[in-house]
């Protein structure tokens, strides 16, 4: 949910929103205006991602080529959770572009964190990948979600899925994200580690107003973590929000909203 005009001045304002598919393609609601537009540069991962066995590698170039596509000068930009490294990293890539950036839940270590997250193997009874009706997935939903209020999770529910041919319903998720780590994986890999140490390289790079938003109860987003985002940065502020989980846009959305709009405005 960002913040964006076009080159031309009539144009209205764009949001970019950008955020992992845990929920799906659900439409937020606008900040300031019903004639926002927004955007989803993170769709292809609502279903199998052709040519990469990994998850979001070309989501900068896709970011890139939406801006273009909007023709966008200078805009504010926010993601979760693997968004907000989408966000990081495109922002550390073209400064010129960003004008504010907001990292939701998430920072330079998410990429081991969401990997130590998942589990090694099948869990005894695997998570029903399908559902009878969209009430049975909201029910599931606030599983997932205690702390959303459910009549959110009821209204957010149809626009995460897709019917199928034989009239069940699944989630738009990448499939991938529904498997476990492989047997022996190791989610604390050199490979992780230099990720990591890149990310952080990037955020002290940073120049423009930057916000970091967690949430009280994240198991994403650790209090070190955050509190060390904070000292790197060249400019930034953070905001915890109380009572919140890593899922801060359900848990939170009125104060994640009054935070937003203190900062993008």
């Amino acid at each position: 949910m960002g913040v964006g005009r076009r080159k031309t001045p009539t144009a209205p304002p764009a949001r970019l929103r950008y955020e992992r598919a845990g929920l799906g393609s659900h439409r937020p609601r606008p900040l300031e205006t019903t004639r926002a537009r927004t955007g989803r540069p993170g769709t292809r991962q609502f279903g199998p991602r052709p040519g990469t066995g990994k998850l979001g590698p070309g989501d900068v170039a896709d970011l890139a080529a939406l801006v273009g596509g909007l023709e966008l000068e200078r805009f504010g930009l926010v993601g979760h959770a693997l968004g907000a490294v989408t966000a990081l990293r495109y922002c550390a890539l073209h400064p010129e572009r960003v004008e504010r950036l907001v990292l939701l839940d998430a920072g330079p270590d998410f990429p081991a964190v969401d990997a130590q997250r998942r589990p090694p193997v099948p869990e005894p009874t695997p998570p029903t990948r399908d559902f009878a009706s969209v009430r049975a997935y909201a029910d599931a939903l606030t599983v997932l979600h205690p702390r959303a209020r459910p009549e959110r999770l009821i209204e957010l529910a149809p626009h995460c899925l897709r019917r199928r041919a034989d009239g069940r319903f699944e989630p738009k998720l990448d499939p991938r994200l529904l498997q476990p780590r492989p047997r022996g994986a190791d989610p604390t890999s050199a490979a992780h580690e230099r990720e990591a140490r890149r990310l952080w390289s990037e955020l002290e790079q940073i120049r423009c107003p930057i916000l970091i938003v967690r949430g009280e109860h994240s198991t994403v987003l650790s209090e070190e973590t955050a509190q060390r985002m904070l000292t790197v940065s060249h400019d930034a502020r953070r905001v915890e929000l109380v009572g919140a989980g890593h899922a801060i846009v359900l848990d939170a959305p009125r104060a994640l909203g009054a935070a937003l709009r203190d900062f993008l405005t």
